[in-house]
């Protein structure tokens, strides 16, 4: 009998574990989202800075050669 009782209080922890790791889970592929968000404009900016250096540096050879 007191398996029978245990039982569904086993059975109401696992679930609420269950619960809290699709919580943290969730928070955690957020995290990863925004991390990754933030990487790629890190990575578009430097990009774009790095067009403009070339921009810039290839518009000072060509007046060179005016």
């Amino acid at each position: 009998m007191t398996n029978a009782i245990a039982y569904p209080t086993y059975q109401r922890s696992f679930i609420e574990i269950n619960e809290q790791q699709d919580i943290l889970v969730n928070k955690m592929n957020d995290e990863l989202d925004s991390t990754s968000i933030i990487n790629n404009e890190k990575r578009t900016s430097a990009a774009k800075l790095v067009g403009q250096l070339i921009s810039k540096y290839t518009t000072q050879k060509q007046k060179q050669y005016i």
